[in-house]
Protein backbone atom coordinates (compact mmCIF):
# COMPACT_ATOMS: atom_id res chain seq x y z
CA UNK A 1 0.00 0.00 0.00
CA UNK A 2 2.96 2.36 -0.63
CA UNK A 3 0.94 4.43 -3.12
CA UNK A 4 -1.89 4.79 -0.60
CA UNK A 5 0.45 6.05 2.13
CA UNK A 6 2.19 8.34 -0.36
CA UNK A 7 -1.09 10.02 -1.24
CA UNK A 8 -2.10 10.27 2.45
CA UNK A 9 1.15 12.10 3.28
CA UNK A 10 0.41 14.83 0.76
CA UNK A 11 -2.72 15.98 2.61
CA UNK A 12 -2.75 18.55 5.45
CA UNK A 13 -2.11 17.01 8.88
CA UNK A 14 -5.76 17.17 10.01
CA UNK A 15 -7.01 15.46 6.85
CA UNK A 16 -4.09 13.01 6.95
CA UNK A 17 -4.97 12.04 10.52
CA UNK A 18 -8.61 11.48 9.57
CA UNK A 19 -7.59 9.36 6.58
CA UNK A 20 -5.19 7.31 8.71
CA UNK A 21 -7.83 6.80 11.40
CA UNK A 22 -10.36 5.70 8.77
CA UNK A 23 -7.77 3.33 7.29
CA UNK A 24 -7.09 1.76 10.70
CA UNK A 25 -10.81 1.10 11.18
CA UNK A 26 -11.30 -0.53 7.77
CA UNK A 27 -11.75 -4.25 7.37
CA UNK A 28 -9.24 -6.19 5.27
CA UNK A 29 -11.81 -6.23 2.45
CA UNK A 30 -12.20 -2.44 2.60
CA UNK A 31 -8.44 -1.92 2.64
CA UNK A 32 -8.14 -4.12 -0.42
CA UNK A 33 -10.83 -2.05 -2.16
CA UNK A 34 -9.01 1.16 -1.26
CA UNK A 35 -5.83 -0.36 -2.65
CA UNK A 36 -7.57 -1.03 -5.94
CA UNK A 37 -8.79 2.58 -6.03
CA UNK A 38 -5.25 3.84 -5.52
CA UNK A 39 -3.97 1.46 -8.20
CA UNK A 40 -6.48 3.01 -10.58
CA UNK A 41 -5.00 6.43 -9.87
CA UNK A 42 -1.38 5.25 -9.58
CA UNK A 43 -0.33 6.50 -13.04
CA UNK A 44 -1.28 10.00 -11.92
CA UNK A 45 0.63 10.09 -8.64
CA UNK A 46 4.16 11.05 -9.65
CA UNK A 47 4.43 14.78 -10.23
CA UNK A 48 0.69 15.42 -10.26
CA UNK A 49 -0.35 15.00 -6.63
CA UNK A 50 -2.03 18.41 -6.48
CA UNK A 51 -4.39 17.42 -9.28
CA UNK A 52 -4.88 13.93 -7.86
CA UNK A 53 -5.99 15.40 -4.53
CA UNK A 54 -8.50 17.60 -6.31
CA UNK A 55 -9.83 14.63 -8.25
CA UNK A 56 -10.11 12.57 -5.05
CA UNK A 57 -12.02 15.42 -3.45
CA UNK A 58 -14.40 15.60 -6.42
CA UNK A 59 -14.97 11.84 -6.33
CA UNK A 60 -15.35 11.61 -2.54
CA UNK A 61 -19.14 11.23 -2.70
CA UNK A 62 -18.71 8.29 -5.04
CA UNK A 63 -16.10 6.26 -3.22
CA UNK A 64 -16.74 7.12 0.44
CA UNK A 65 -19.86 4.91 0.76
CA UNK A 66 -17.77 1.96 -0.39
CA UNK A 67 -15.21 2.46 2.36
CA UNK A 68 -17.06 3.97 5.32
CA UNK A 69 -20.07 1.77 5.97
CA UNK A 70 -20.67 2.41 9.67
CA UNK A 71 -24.16 3.88 9.51
CA UNK A 72 -26.34 4.50 12.56
CA UNK A 73 -29.29 6.74 11.75
CA UNK A 74 -31.13 8.10 14.81
CA UNK A 75 -34.56 9.75 14.78
CA UNK A 76 -34.63 12.38 17.51
CA UNK A 77 -37.02 15.14 18.50
CA UNK A 78 -39.56 16.35 21.07
CA UNK A 79 -42.04 14.05 22.74
CA UNK A 80 -45.00 12.98 20.57
CA UNK A 81 -43.48 14.30 17.33
CA UNK A 82 -44.20 10.99 15.58
CA UNK A 83 -40.72 9.48 15.75
CA UNK A 84 -41.94 5.89 16.13
CA UNK A 85 -44.47 6.32 13.32
CA UNK A 86 -41.65 7.47 11.04
CA UNK A 87 -39.45 4.61 12.28
CA UNK A 88 -42.22 2.19 11.29
CA UNK A 89 -42.33 3.66 7.78
CA UNK A 90 -38.73 2.54 7.33
CA UNK A 91 -39.33 -0.99 8.62
CA UNK A 92 -40.26 -3.83 6.27
CA UNK A 93 -41.11 -6.48 8.89
CA UNK A 94 -44.07 -6.24 11.25
CA UNK A 95 -42.07 -7.53 14.21
CA UNK A 96 -39.60 -4.66 13.83
CA UNK A 97 -42.23 -1.94 14.11
CA UNK A 98 -42.62 0.01 17.35
CA UNK A 99 -45.75 0.70 19.41
CA UNK A 100 -47.53 3.92 18.44
CA UNK A 101 -49.86 5.85 20.77
CA UNK A 102 -51.31 9.33 21.15
CA UNK A 103 -50.07 9.25 24.75
CA UNK A 104 -46.85 11.29 25.10
CA UNK A 105 -43.86 9.25 26.18
CA UNK A 106 -44.98 5.89 24.78
CA UNK A 107 -41.41 5.21 23.66
CA UNK A 108 -39.30 4.93 26.82
CA UNK A 109 -36.14 3.29 25.53
CA UNK A 110 -34.11 2.99 22.35
CA UNK A 111 -35.61 0.80 19.66
CA UNK A 112 -33.30 -0.30 16.87
CA UNK A 113 -33.55 -2.36 13.72
CA UNK A 114 -31.43 -3.07 10.70
CA UNK A 115 -29.01 -5.50 9.16
CA UNK A 116 -25.57 -5.49 7.66
CA UNK A 117 -24.10 -2.01 7.48
CA UNK A 118 -27.05 0.00 8.75
CA UNK A 119 -28.96 0.50 11.97
CA UNK A 120 -31.97 2.76 12.54
CA UNK A 121 -32.66 4.06 16.06
CA UNK A 122 -36.00 5.25 17.44
CA UNK A 123 -35.54 7.44 20.53
CA UNK A 124 -37.74 8.75 23.36
CA UNK A 125 -38.85 12.39 23.52
CA UNK A 126 -35.79 14.51 24.27
CA UNK A 127 -37.12 18.03 24.82
CA UNK A 128 -36.97 19.86 28.11
CA UNK A 129 -40.11 19.54 30.17
CA UNK A 130 -41.23 16.32 28.51
CA UNK A 131 -43.37 14.15 30.77
CA UNK A 132 -41.11 11.14 30.25
CA UNK A 133 -38.34 12.45 32.52
CA UNK A 134 -34.62 13.07 32.41
CA UNK A 135 -33.67 9.42 31.96
CA UNK A 136 -35.39 9.22 28.57
CA UNK A 137 -33.78 12.47 27.45
CA UNK A 138 -30.33 11.15 28.40
CA UNK A 139 -30.98 7.96 26.42
CA UNK A 140 -32.08 9.94 23.37
CA UNK A 141 -29.10 12.32 23.40
CA UNK A 142 -26.69 9.46 24.00
CA UNK A 143 -28.11 7.64 20.94
CA UNK A 144 -27.79 10.84 18.91
CA UNK A 145 -24.19 11.43 19.97
CA UNK A 146 -23.25 7.90 18.87
CA UNK A 147 -25.14 8.03 15.57
CA UNK A 148 -23.62 8.79 12.17
CA UNK A 149 -26.68 10.70 10.95
CA UNK A 150 -29.74 12.31 12.57
CA UNK A 151 -33.32 12.82 11.47
CA UNK A 152 -34.50 15.73 13.64
CA UNK A 153 -38.29 15.55 13.82
CA UNK A 154 -40.82 18.17 14.96
CA UNK A 155 -44.63 18.20 15.07
CA UNK A 156 -45.99 20.56 12.39
CA UNK A 157 -49.41 20.69 14.05
CA UNK A 158 -47.93 22.15 17.24
CA UNK A 159 -44.97 24.05 15.80
CA UNK A 160 -41.55 24.43 17.40
CA UNK A 161 -41.86 25.16 21.11
CA UNK A 162 -39.27 26.84 23.33
CA UNK A 163 -38.17 23.44 24.63
CA UNK A 164 -37.96 22.16 21.07
CA UNK A 165 -35.77 25.11 20.09
CA UNK A 166 -33.48 24.43 23.06
CA UNK A 167 -33.29 20.77 22.07
CA UNK A 168 -32.23 21.69 18.56
CA UNK A 169 -29.40 23.83 19.94
CA UNK A 170 -28.17 20.80 21.88
CA UNK A 171 -28.41 18.65 18.75
CA UNK A 172 -26.44 21.21 16.71
CA UNK A 173 -23.71 21.09 19.35
CA UNK A 174 -23.21 17.39 18.52
CA UNK A 175 -21.99 18.48 15.07
CA UNK A 176 -23.71 15.59 13.28
CA UNK A 177 -24.97 15.57 9.68
CA UNK A 178 -28.76 15.80 9.84
CA UNK A 179 -32.01 16.72 8.15
CA UNK A 180 -34.79 18.82 9.68
CA UNK A 181 -38.31 17.44 9.28
CA UNK A 182 -41.80 18.71 10.14
CA UNK A 183 -44.13 15.73 10.62
CA UNK A 184 -47.96 15.43 10.76
CA UNK A 185 -48.63 17.76 7.81
CA UNK A 186 -51.88 15.81 7.32
CA UNK A 187 -53.10 17.37 10.60
CA UNK A 188 -52.21 20.95 9.68
CA UNK A 189 -55.10 23.31 9.06
CA UNK A 190 -53.06 26.47 8.50
CA UNK A 191 -51.01 27.34 5.43
CA UNK A 192 -48.05 24.94 5.37
CA UNK A 193 -45.73 27.67 4.05
CA UNK A 194 -46.55 29.80 7.07
CA UNK A 195 -45.82 26.89 9.40
CA UNK A 196 -42.44 26.25 7.71
CA UNK A 197 -41.59 29.95 7.99
CA UNK A 198 -42.42 29.96 11.71
CA UNK A 199 -40.35 26.80 12.27
CA UNK A 200 -37.40 28.24 10.34
CA UNK A 201 -37.43 31.40 12.47
CA UNK A 202 -37.64 29.41 15.70
CA UNK A 203 -34.77 27.11 14.68
CA UNK A 204 -32.62 29.81 13.12
CA UNK A 205 -32.46 28.21 9.68
CA UNK A 206 -33.81 28.69 6.14
CA UNK A 207 -37.21 27.42 5.04
CA UNK A 208 -35.70 25.32 2.24
CA UNK A 209 -33.71 23.41 4.85
CA UNK A 210 -36.92 21.98 6.35
CA UNK A 211 -38.73 18.97 4.88
CA UNK A 212 -42.41 18.25 5.46
CA UNK A 213 -43.84 14.73 5.77
CA UNK A 214 -46.76 12.74 7.06
CA UNK A 215 -45.28 9.65 8.67
CA UNK A 216 -48.78 8.30 9.33
CA UNK A 217 -49.80 8.44 5.66
CA UNK A 218 -46.35 8.01 4.11
CA UNK A 219 -46.46 11.36 2.31
CA UNK A 220 -43.10 12.73 1.09
CA UNK A 221 -41.09 9.87 2.60
CA UNK A 222 -39.31 9.44 -0.74
CA UNK A 223 -38.19 13.06 -0.60
CA UNK A 224 -36.86 12.46 2.90
CA UNK A 225 -34.87 9.42 1.76
CA UNK A 226 -33.20 11.33 -1.08
CA UNK A 227 -32.53 14.32 1.19
CA UNK A 228 -30.74 12.06 3.69
CA UNK A 229 -28.49 10.66 0.98
CA UNK A 230 -27.83 14.13 -0.44
CA UNK A 231 -26.86 15.38 3.02
CA UNK A 232 -24.48 12.49 3.74
CA UNK A 233 -23.49 10.13 0.94
CA UNK A 234 -22.19 7.51 3.39
CA UNK A 235 -25.73 6.39 4.22
CA UNK A 236 -26.49 5.49 0.58
CA UNK A 237 -26.07 1.75 0.94
CA UNK A 238 -27.90 1.77 4.26
CA UNK A 239 -30.96 3.44 2.76
CA UNK A 240 -30.97 1.09 -0.21
CA UNK A 241 -31.12 -1.90 2.15
CA UNK A 242 -33.54 -0.19 4.50
CA UNK A 243 -36.15 0.94 1.98
CA UNK A 244 -36.06 -1.15 -1.22
CA UNK A 245 -39.07 0.67 -2.70
CA UNK A 246 -37.00 3.86 -2.91
CA UNK A 247 -33.99 2.33 -4.64
CA UNK A 248 -34.91 3.98 -7.94
CA UNK A 249 -34.81 7.43 -6.32
CA UNK A 250 -31.47 6.66 -4.66
CA UNK A 251 -29.92 5.43 -7.90
CA UNK A 252 -31.09 8.55 -9.75
CA UNK A 253 -29.68 10.79 -7.02
CA UNK A 254 -26.34 9.04 -7.43
CA UNK A 255 -26.38 9.37 -11.20
CA UNK A 256 -26.94 13.14 -10.91
CA UNK A 257 -24.04 13.47 -8.49
CA UNK A 258 -21.66 11.38 -10.60
CA UNK A 259 -22.56 13.16 -13.84
CA UNK A 260 -21.87 16.55 -12.24
CA UNK A 261 -18.47 15.39 -10.99
CA UNK A 262 -17.71 13.88 -14.41
CA UNK A 263 -18.35 17.24 -16.04
CA UNK A 264 -15.82 18.87 -13.72
CA UNK A 265 -13.27 16.14 -14.44
CA UNK A 266 -13.87 16.73 -18.16
CA UNK A 267 -12.51 20.27 -17.71
CA UNK A 268 -9.07 18.95 -16.66
CA UNK A 269 -6.62 20.88 -18.84
CA UNK A 270 -4.07 18.06 -19.29
CA UNK A 271 -4.72 16.11 -22.55
CA UNK A 272 -6.05 12.59 -21.89
CA UNK A 273 -5.46 13.09 -18.15
CA UNK A 274 -9.18 12.78 -17.51
CA UNK A 275 -9.52 9.26 -18.91
CA UNK A 276 -8.28 7.38 -15.84
CA UNK A 277 -10.16 9.36 -13.14
CA UNK A 278 -13.28 9.47 -15.30
CA UNK A 279 -13.23 5.69 -15.67
CA UNK A 280 -12.67 5.40 -11.91
CA UNK A 281 -15.64 7.69 -11.23
CA UNK A 282 -17.85 5.64 -13.53
CA UNK A 283 -16.70 2.42 -11.86
CA UNK A 284 -17.59 3.82 -8.42
CA UNK A 285 -21.00 4.82 -9.78
CA UNK A 286 -21.65 1.25 -10.94
CA UNK A 287 -20.44 -0.10 -7.58
CA UNK A 288 -22.75 2.22 -5.67
CA UNK A 289 -25.80 1.43 -7.80
CA UNK A 290 -25.10 -2.29 -7.40
CA UNK A 291 -25.01 -1.82 -3.60
CA UNK A 292 -28.29 0.13 -3.65
CA UNK A 293 -29.93 -2.89 -5.27
CA UNK A 294 -28.34 -5.32 -2.82
CA UNK A 295 -25.53 -6.66 -5.01
CA UNK A 296 -21.85 -6.78 -4.08
CA UNK A 297 -19.43 -6.57 -6.98
CA UNK A 298 -15.78 -5.54 -7.03
CA UNK A 299 -14.01 -2.77 -8.90
CA UNK A 300 -12.82 -5.09 -11.66
CA UNK A 301 -16.38 -6.28 -12.34
CA UNK A 302 -17.59 -2.68 -12.42
CA UNK A 303 -14.96 -1.85 -15.04
CA UNK A 304 -16.04 -4.86 -17.09
CA UNK A 305 -19.64 -3.61 -17.06
CA UNK A 306 -18.51 -0.18 -18.27
CA UNK A 307 -16.79 -1.85 -21.23
CA UNK A 308 -19.92 -3.96 -21.82
CA UNK A 309 -22.06 -0.83 -21.92
CA UNK A 310 -19.72 0.63 -24.54
CA UNK A 311 -19.13 3.96 -22.81
CA UNK A 312 -15.76 4.50 -24.45
CA UNK A 313 -17.20 3.96 -27.92
CA UNK A 314 -20.08 6.33 -27.12
CA UNK A 315 -17.69 9.05 -25.98
CA UNK A 316 -15.49 8.77 -29.06
CA UNK A 317 -18.49 8.75 -31.40
CA UNK A 318 -20.00 11.81 -29.74
CA UNK A 319 -16.72 13.68 -29.88
CA UNK A 320 -16.27 12.91 -33.58
CA UNK A 321 -19.85 13.91 -34.43
CA UNK A 322 -19.99 17.11 -32.40
CA UNK A 323 -16.48 18.34 -33.15
CA UNK A 324 -17.38 18.41 -36.85
CA UNK A 325 -20.23 20.81 -36.13
CA UNK A 326 -17.96 23.42 -34.55
CA UNK A 327 -19.22 26.43 -32.64
CA UNK A 328 -18.70 24.92 -29.18
CA UNK A 329 -16.01 26.10 -26.76
CA UNK A 330 -13.71 23.14 -26.09
CA UNK A 331 -14.65 22.97 -22.42
CA UNK A 332 -18.36 22.66 -23.29
CA UNK A 333 -17.73 19.62 -25.47
CA UNK A 334 -15.44 17.96 -22.92
CA UNK A 335 -17.77 18.52 -19.95
CA UNK A 336 -20.93 17.57 -21.86
CA UNK A 337 -19.52 14.28 -23.17
CA UNK A 338 -17.96 13.31 -19.82
CA UNK A 339 -21.21 13.94 -17.94
CA UNK A 340 -23.57 12.44 -20.56
CA UNK A 341 -21.64 9.18 -20.95
CA UNK A 342 -21.40 8.87 -17.16
CA UNK A 343 -25.17 9.40 -16.82
CA UNK A 344 -25.84 6.85 -19.58
CA UNK A 345 -23.66 4.30 -17.77
CA UNK A 346 -25.62 5.00 -14.57
CA UNK A 347 -28.98 4.45 -16.29
CA UNK A 348 -27.69 1.24 -17.90
CA UNK A 349 -26.40 -0.04 -14.55
CA UNK A 350 -29.68 0.83 -12.86
CA UNK A 351 -31.59 -1.17 -15.50
CA UNK A 352 -29.15 -4.08 -15.15
CA UNK A 353 -29.42 -4.39 -11.37
CA UNK A 354 -33.14 -3.65 -11.18
CA UNK A 355 -34.37 -5.99 -13.92
CA UNK A 356 -31.38 -8.06 -15.02
CA UNK A 357 -31.75 -6.63 -18.53
CA UNK A 358 -28.50 -5.80 -20.32
CA UNK A 359 -28.64 -2.46 -22.11
CA UNK A 360 -26.90 -2.65 -25.48
CA UNK A 361 -23.96 -0.39 -26.31
CA UNK A 362 -26.05 1.09 -29.13
CA UNK A 363 -28.75 2.15 -26.68
CA UNK A 364 -26.14 3.58 -24.31
CA UNK A 365 -24.78 5.63 -27.22
CA UNK A 366 -28.26 6.93 -28.05
CA UNK A 367 -28.88 7.85 -24.42
CA UNK A 368 -25.54 9.65 -24.21
CA UNK A 369 -26.26 11.60 -27.41
CA UNK A 370 -29.72 12.63 -26.19
CA UNK A 371 -28.34 13.77 -22.83
CA UNK A 372 -25.48 15.61 -24.51
CA UNK A 373 -27.96 17.52 -26.69
CA UNK A 374 -29.76 18.66 -23.53
CA UNK A 375 -26.62 19.54 -21.57
CA UNK A 376 -24.81 21.58 -24.25
CA UNK A 377 -27.32 24.49 -24.38
CA UNK A 378 -27.17 24.71 -20.57
CA UNK A 379 -23.40 24.93 -20.63
CA UNK A 380 -23.27 27.41 -23.52
CA UNK A 381 -25.55 29.71 -21.52
CA UNK A 382 -22.82 29.92 -18.86
CA UNK A 383 -20.55 31.86 -21.24
CA UNK A 384 -17.33 31.20 -23.13
CA UNK A 385 -15.10 31.02 -20.07
CA UNK A 386 -14.94 27.88 -17.97
CA UNK A 387 -17.40 28.15 -15.08
CA UNK A 388 -16.72 27.29 -11.46
CA UNK A 389 -17.39 23.78 -10.15
CA UNK A 390 -20.72 24.67 -8.49
CA UNK A 391 -22.13 26.45 -11.55
CA UNK A 392 -21.11 23.63 -13.84
CA UNK A 393 -22.56 20.89 -11.61
CA UNK A 394 -25.78 22.87 -11.17
CA UNK A 395 -26.24 23.26 -14.93
CA UNK A 396 -25.61 19.56 -15.57
CA UNK A 397 -27.94 18.53 -12.74
CA UNK A 398 -30.79 20.70 -14.06
CA UNK A 399 -30.38 19.29 -17.56
CA UNK A 400 -30.52 15.72 -16.24
CA UNK A 401 -33.50 16.45 -14.01
CA UNK A 402 -35.37 17.82 -17.03
CA UNK A 403 -34.39 14.71 -18.98
CA UNK A 404 -35.82 12.50 -16.21
CA UNK A 405 -39.04 14.54 -16.08
CA UNK A 406 -39.50 14.26 -19.85
CA UNK A 407 -39.01 10.50 -19.68
CA UNK A 408 -41.64 10.18 -16.93
CA UNK A 409 -44.33 12.10 -18.83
Amino acid sequence: MDSTQKIFKEFPSKVRNELTDAWNHMSDEQKAEMGRIVETLAPLVDGKLKVVKELLRMMEDQYSPLLFSRNRIAIIGPVNAGKTTLFNQFMQKKEEKGEVSAVPGTTRGIRQAGAGCWELLDTPGADHGANVGDDEKIKAMDAASNADFLIVLFDASHGVTVSGRDLYKEILALNKPHVLVLNKIDMVRKDLREIKADAARALGTEEDQILTVSAAKGDNIGQLVTAIVKADSRVLHSMGSLMPRYRHLLARRWILSAAGSAGVIGLTPIPFFDLIPLTALQAFLVLNISAVYGYRINLERARELIVTFGAGIAARTLFEQLSKLGGFPGWVLAAAIASSTTAAIGYAAEKWFETGERVSSEKVSRMARKITDEIIPRLISLGKKKPGKEKLESAITKALEENNENENR
